[in-house]
């Protein structure tokens, strides 16, 4: 998000993959990106995954000598999926202020 609100969607993956590809893609994601936050659904039993990562990242910072920007933040969902998306997506959309690269043109 910028100064005027607006959100840019830098990236859009999806895929049928396993944990440990998911976590190295999550970190190279990191890497790339550098965001000022890292975002990952804890609802639920998801919050076992949110402690995975972190556990890696300290596992990471081990092998590599310092320390490892991944500025993860556990996020709990509350609402459903379709709430979420027409009362926070959808008024974003509509304004104008949200924003994807032409590549992610349908």
């Amino acid at each position: 998000m910028d100064n005027f609100e607006r959100i840019f969607i830098l990236l859009a993956w999806s895929a049928y993959c396993g944990t440990d590809y998911l976590i190295e893609k999550i970190f190279k994601t990191n890497r790339r990106y550098k965001p000022v936050i890292f975002g990952v659904d804890s609802t639920g039993p998801q919050s076992a995954f949110t402690d995975t990562l972190a556990r890696e990242r300290r596992h990471l910072e081990i092998k590599e000598g310092h320390a490892i920007h991944f500025p993860l933040r556990a996020v709990n969902l509350h609402d459903s999926k379709v709430f979420a998306i027409e009362t926070t997506l959808q008024p974003i959309a509509a304004a104008g202020r949200l924003f994807r690269t032409p590549e992610m043109e349908v």
